[in-house]
């Protein structure tokens, strides 16, 4: 995704720099116009990559992401498209060459989505006990569209997991007790279902981290 945002700035830097765009402003197109126009057509170049996406998950059927959840991707993807497709546009405005801009736009999208996911999860790590500047990080990242796109990714993810968790523990406690209710509520009390982070040692074994 950070290669398709960053293809955005192409044309606009092109049309700026050749003098296009002024032409266009001095004979008489409107500049709301002009990039309501420019942000729609994107839009739609968008998404046609996204619906490229969803086709795929769903062939392959990638569990965490199919049935109800492909319409929850969808929409996360189309988010990410109309709020990083702004962001694209004000870069615009620094570079000159249309090429410089889609090269450095693109390490910016990847260092933004991919940097900051991995800062956060390690801070998260209990053992270095940088919970709450994880915490705080989580909140400042939100700015960023790349970001904010690997966090939901993630998190659904994460979600279908913890929900498949309790479906299967659900029916381990049918099986000795045929109460639903009492089941449901038995489990969600039990320490594996909150939503942190718990160390499992196993004899014999390093301790590795488990998230629930």
């Amino acid at each position: 995704m950070a290669f398709l945002a960053s293809s955005f700035v192409v044309f606009l830097v092109q049309e700026r720099t050749n003098k296009a765009k002024h032409v266009q402003f001095v004979s008489g197109v409107d500049p709301l116009s002009y990039w309501d126009s420019a942000y729609t057509w994107d839009l739609l170049n968008f998404l046609l990559p996204s619906l490229s996406i969803l086709i795929l998950v769903a062939a392959f059927e990638v569990p965490a992401y199919t049935g109800p959840r492909l319409g929850y991707l969808f929409l996360l993807l189309m988010l990410y498209g109309w709020a990083i497709i702004p962001l694209m546009y004000l870069f615009s405005f620094v570079f000159r060459t249309a090429s410089t801009a889609f090269v450095v736009l693109t390490i910016f999208n990847i260092i933004t989505g991919l940097a900051t996911l991995l800062t956060v999860f390690i801070l998260s790590i209990p053992g270095l006990d940088v919970l709450d500047v994880a915490n705080a990080l989580k909140w400042a990242f939100l700015v960023l569209p790349n970001y904010c796109l690997g966090q939901g990714i993630g998190d659904m993810f994460n979600n279908y997991n913890a929900l498949d968790f309790f479906d299967k523990a659900v029916k381990m406690c049918l099986a000795i007790y045929p109460d639903r209710k009492f089941c449901e509520k038995y489990i969600r009390k039990k320490p594996a279902m909150s939503w942190s982070f718990r160390r499992i040692t196993w004899p014999g074994t390093i301790p590795v981290l488990a998230a629930t």
